[in-house]
């Protein structure tokens, strides 16, 4: 997933306000719903944008239908985790650990040093977001740039999981396999595809 400049991120947002949530990730805007200097471009921004933002497009009378991809959904979500893990990696440096989003079902031993037992609490799974997650993993491992044994490790142990998420079956392995996504997606979060995935794991408890 690439970079937008500041005019292409202004249009995506404008899309993005006028998009209902519809499974077919369609959105229907008029002219209206655009800046009057950015009017006489929408279609130049639309054939810029089919580069990863934008499924496809048609004009009507009153405007245009546009479907989105995921990459455009969740690109200001990915973008703003980017930006968080070179913060933290800037200012990490001697921190051991670091936890994204809500810490739970975690308990620290007083007294001792480095030590963190968990507590052996189960939390139930979000099989749809989680078959959501794999899906996106599937569609974007190729933009990852993972090394060729880690993106051949991943995309088995997703594919050998999507049946049990679409059954809802063997939370266990569902479990271990966000784990494996997330440790193996935090070593290259320099990566759009790879932070919005991420985002999307900070969404889901495991």
């Amino acid at each position: 997933m690439s970079s937008l400049n500041q005019m292409e991120e202004e249009f995506l947002q404008i899309l993005l306000n006028n998009y209902d949530g519809n499974s077919k990730h369609l959105v229907v805007v008029e002219h209206n719903d655009f800046p009057e200097y950015m009017r006489w471009s929408v279609n130049k921004m639309l054939v810029k944008l089919r580069n990863g933002f934008i499924a496809d497009y048609t004009q009507h009378q009153c405007g245009w239908d546009v479907w989105l991809t995921p990459d455009a959904l969740y690109y200001f979500e990915a973008k703003e985790s980017m930006l968080e893990s070179k913060n933290i990696k800037q200012n990490s440096g001697n921190v051991a650990n670091i936890f994204h989003g809500n810490v739970s079902n975690v308990q620290i031993q007083q007294n001792t040093n480095e030590t963190m037992q968990s507590m052996n609490i189960e939390t139930p799974i979000d099989f749809k977001l989680a078959l959501d997650i794999f899906s996106q993993v599937i569609d974007n491992i190729e933009a990852f740039g993972l090394p060729t044994k880690d993106k051949e490790k991943l995309k088995n142990i997703v594919i050998d999981s999507i049946p049990h998420a679409k059954n809802k079956t063997n939370g266990d392995l569902i479990v271990k396999t966000l784990s494996t996504v997330k440790e193996l997606l935090l070593s290259v979060s320099g990566s759009l595809a790879a932070n919005g995935i991420l985002y999307m794991l900070s969404q889901i408890n495991f």
